[in-house]
C-alpha cells in the first residue's frame, strides 16, 4: 500500500513553497522456505507430496505420523514456523525558496525519512505419541519458542543552501552555490523471545515457561556538513567546475572527526571552439575532460570507540545476570578512509553522430581502509578494527556505438561495445609489518601483503 501527496505554491513572485509526503505499508508472512525445499529434496520422487497438505486434520501429515522419520512434512513445516513482519515508512520534505534578487535564490529544505517496523516468529510446540516416542530414539517433543521484535528508524535533514547565477560578461558565466546541512540518525529496537511453549497455537512470549531473553539498543549519529560548488563558465566550450565540502561526523574521536573533501574538474569542448573542428563534416562533437577529486567514507556504525558490555546468552540465570564484552576492539585513532582520485578522457561523435567513441583513464589511491585485523587472543579479543594500507586502481573505460542504417521513417539499427580495464594493487600493508591477518580457515591462516 502506498500514498503519496506533493504541492507547491507561489505565495508572491519572490517566495515560494512545496512539499510532498509518501507513506508505504507492507507486510510480509514467511514459512522457512530453505528448510522446507530442503524437506521436499529428501523425500523420494514417487512420493505424492500434495497428499500431505492438511497437516492440521490428517494425522499422516504430521511428525508423528509421516513416513520419514528424519523430515518433516513441508507443509507441516510451513505451517507451523512462521515469521510475521509489518513494516510502515514514512518520508518528505518541505521547503522554501525565496529570490532576493533575480540572480540569487535562497532555500531552507527538511526532509526526513523514518520507519517502524515490529515482527512475530515462532516455531510451535509439538508432542509426539508415547508411541512415537517408543519405537525410535529420532524424536523427542518440540517445547516452541516465540519472539517479539519492534523498531524504528528516523532520519532528519535541514538543509539551508543559497545559489547565486549571472552572466559576468559576454563570455563569461557563474554559478555558485554555497550551503549547508545536518544529518540526525535515531534509531531504537526491542526484542524478547522465550521457549517451552505451555499451549500450543498461542503465540505470546508469556505462554511459555522458558526464560524469557530480552534485547535492547539505541543509537544517535549526527553529521554537519558545510559545501560549496562553483561553476564557470567560458564562451560555452570551456567550463572549470570546483567543489569543496568539509563534514564533521559524531562516531569519530573529536580530533578525527572533521574531513574536507575537494574536487576539480575541467572541460573543453573543441568542436565549439576550434574554427577548423566547426567547419568538419566529419566531427560533430569533440569534448576533451579531466579532473581530480577527494572522498572520505566512515566505515563505523555508532559508538563504536568504546568497548560495551552487553547480556550473554542464557543470562539472567537464577536472577543471575552475567554480561561481557565482545570479541572486537577499535582503535581510538580510526580515521576515515580517503581515496584520491584523477581522471581524464573525450568524448567523440563522428559522421552525424552515427559513430560515438568515449574514452576514459583513471587511477585513484584509497588510504587508512578501514580493516579488522586478527590479533592474539590472549589479548581478550580477537579482531582489531584499525586504519591501514594502501590500495591503487587504475586503467581505463572505452565505449563505441556505431549506428549502421538510419533510414528517413525513423528506423535506426545501433550496435555497441565497451571495454574495461582495471589494474588494482596493495600498495602498503602498514609501517610496522608487511601483511595483516584477515581470519583463519582451520589450521591455514589468511592474510593480506
Amino acid at each position: 500500500f502506498t500514498l503519496r501527496l506533493n504541492g507547491s505554491r507561489e505565495v508572491s513572485k519572490n517566495f515560494n513553497f512545496a512539499f510532498n509526503a509518501n507513506y508505504v505499508q507492507n507486510r510480509y508472512d514467511l514459512g522457512p522456505s530453505g528448510t522446507a525445499f530442503n524437506n521436499v529434496l529428501m523425500s523420494p520422487g514417487q512420493i505424492p507430496l500434495t497428499r500431505y497438505k492438511d497437516w492440521k486434520n490428517d494425522p499422516f501429515s504430521t511428525p508423528d505420523g509421516y513416513y520419514n522419520e528424519y523430515y518433516d512434512s513441508p507443509y507441516f513445516t510451513l505451517g507451523n514456523n512462521r515469521t510475521l513482519t509489518r513494516n510502515d515508512y514514512l518520508t518528505g520534505n518541505v521547503q522554501f525558496k525565496y529570490f532576493p534578487i533575480k540572480e540569487l535564490s535562497l532555500l531552507f529544505r527538511v526532509s526526513m525519512s523514518t520507519r517502524n517496523a515490529s515482527s512475530k516468529g515462532w516455531s510451535d510446540k509439538y508432542t509426539f505419541s508415547d508411541y512415537r516416542l517408543g519405537i525410535t530414539s529420532n524424536f523427542s517433543n518440540r517445547p516452541g519458542s516465540v519472539g517479539d521484535g519492534a523498531s524504528y528508524d528516523t532520519q532528519l535533514n535541514p538543509e539551508f543552501q543559497a545559489q547565486y547565477i549571472k552572466k559576468i560578461t559576454k563570455d563569461f558565466s557563474l554559478n555558485t552555490i554555497f550551503g549547508g546541512s545536518v544529518r540526525d540518525n535515531i534509531a531504537k529496537s526491542v526484542n524478547a523471545n522465550s521457549s517451552v511453549m505451555v499451549t500450543p497455537g498461542l503465540y505470546n512470549v508469556s505462554n511459555t515457561t522458558g526464560n524469557v531473553f530480552g534485547s535492547e539498543s539505541n543509537s544517535r549519529v549526527r553529521q554537519i556538513g558545510l559545501y560549496a560548488d562553483v561553476r564557470l563558465g567560458f564562451k560555452d566550450y570551456l567550463y572549470l567546475h570546483l567543489t569543496g565540502r568539509n563534514d564533521w561526523r559524531s562516531v569519530l574521536a573529536p580530533e578525527f572527526q572533521s574531513l574536507f573533501y575537494p574536487a576539480a574538474d575541467i572541460s573543453f569542448i573543441a568542436s565549439d571552439a576550434l574554427s577548423f573542428l566547426k567547419k568538419s563534416k566529419t566531427i560533430n562533437s569533440l569534448k576533451i575532460r579531466g579532473g581530480v577529486s577527494k572522498v572520505g567514507l566512515v566505515n563505523l556504525g555508532a559508538y563504536r570507540l568504546t568497548p560495551t558490555f552487553g547480556q550473554q546468552y542464557g543470562y539472567p540465570y537464577a536472577g543471575v545476570p552475567g554480561f561481557g564484552v565482545g570479541n572486537s576492539i577499535v582503535s581510538p585513532s580510526i580515521k576515515p578512509e580517503v581515496t584520491t582520485s584523477v581522471e581524464a578522457g573525450f568524448d567523440l561523435e563522428m559522421y552525424n553522430s552515427r559513430v560515438n567513441l568515449t574514452l576514459t583513464a583513471y587511477q585513484s589511491n584509497t588510504v587508512d581502509q578501514t580493516v579488522s585485523v586478527g590479533i592474539p587472543n590472549a589479548t581478550g579479543f580477537t579482531g582489531y578494527l584499525t586504519n591501514t594500507g594502501e590500495v591503487q586502481n587504475k586503467g581505463f573505460e572505452t565505449s563505441l556505438r556505431l549506428v549502421p542504417i538510419r533510414t528517413s521513417t525513423g528506423f535506426e539499427l545501433t550496435v555497441g561495445g565497451n571495454y574495461t580495464y582495471n589494474q588494482n594493487e596493495v600498495l602498503s600493508i602498514s609501517n610496522d609489518q608487511t601483511f595483516i591477518s584477515l581470519g583463519t580457515f582451520g589450521t591455514a591462516n589468511i592474510v593480506a601483503e
